[in-house]
């Protein structure tokens, strides 16, 4: 009520309204991150899963190792900064099962997130090294001179 008064006052003009207002109580956000937590554990069992199907077993030890590293590293990160964890931090820490399952409330940010990791790992992958291959073949700089 106070948003539309001061709304009427300052933009009567314009005839503003409230389309919709949004609001998640503790006991909603709780179990929201209570479900995060739950996609958080059943994707790396998935993970876990496919990798030791997929691969060998050095390959799939070597993989399973350096997940477990980069989690590690991230809850190191989250303790020492004393971040305090939420829907967003869980969002940062597994996209795909938040997509599924975390609800619609979550779904379109969990999908533009899983496009820019997508996004940023193709170009470390495809992009950046084939410049620097340019680069290191003189190709690059030799248009430019």
């Amino acid at each position: 009520n106070a948003i539309s008064l001061l709304l009427e006052k300052y933009y009567s003009g314009i005839n503003p309204s409230i389309k919709q207002i949004d609001y998640i109580g503790p006991k909603v956000g709780q179990e929201l991150v209570n479900n995060g937590l739950l996609a958080i554990l059943y994707g790396s069992i998935a993970i876990l899963i496919y990798v030791f199907i997929r691969f060998n077993f050095g390959f799939a030890f070597a993989a399973i190792s350096a997940l477990f590293h980069d989690f590690i590293i991230a809850l190191f990160f989250i303790a020492f900064f004393e971040i305090e964890i939420t829907l967003s931090t869980i969002a940062a820490i597994v996209l795909l099962p938040l997509y599924f399952y975390g609800g619609p409330q979550i779904e379109d940010f969990s999908l533009i997130m899983i496009i820019g990791v997508a996004i940023g790992t193709y170009s470390s992958i495809f992009f950046a090294p084939y410049i620097m291959f340019l680069i290191s073949k003189g190709k690059l700089t030799k248009n430019v001179e």
